[in-house]
């Protein structure tokens, strides 16, 4: 992806960022990230700066989005958990009786 590139995200259908589609959008900012740094000539452009302005909102939402999404898994665990702990402490009651 160049920077006269239009990057449009794919829609799946749902609409829903979740830890795959985060890992596959932050990926290709890095390769363009990495594909700049690594060319045999670095070369400024007038758009760098907004550029990265809009890569460092990008990093901030990621961050808070992946953050939302594992406090929702921890809450889903948490919940399977006691559910599992309500069931093992009903079955030790029958084998007492």
């Amino acid at each position: 992806m160049t920077d006269k590139e239009q990057f449009t995200p794919q829609n799946t259908g749902d609409n829903v960022f979740n830890r795959q589609k985060l890992l596959d959008l932050s990926t290709k900012v890095l390769e363009k990230i990495e594909g700049r740094l690594t060319a045999e000539r670095f070369r400024g452009s007038e758009s760098d700066n907004t550029y990265l302005g809009f890569v460092r909102a990008f990093s901030s939402l990621m961050t808070a989005h992946n953050a939302t999404l594992r406090d929702s898994e921890i809450a889903l665990l948490e919940s399977r958990v006691a559910q599992l702990e309500s069931e093992n402490e009903s079955v030790r009651v029958r084998v007492r009786e």
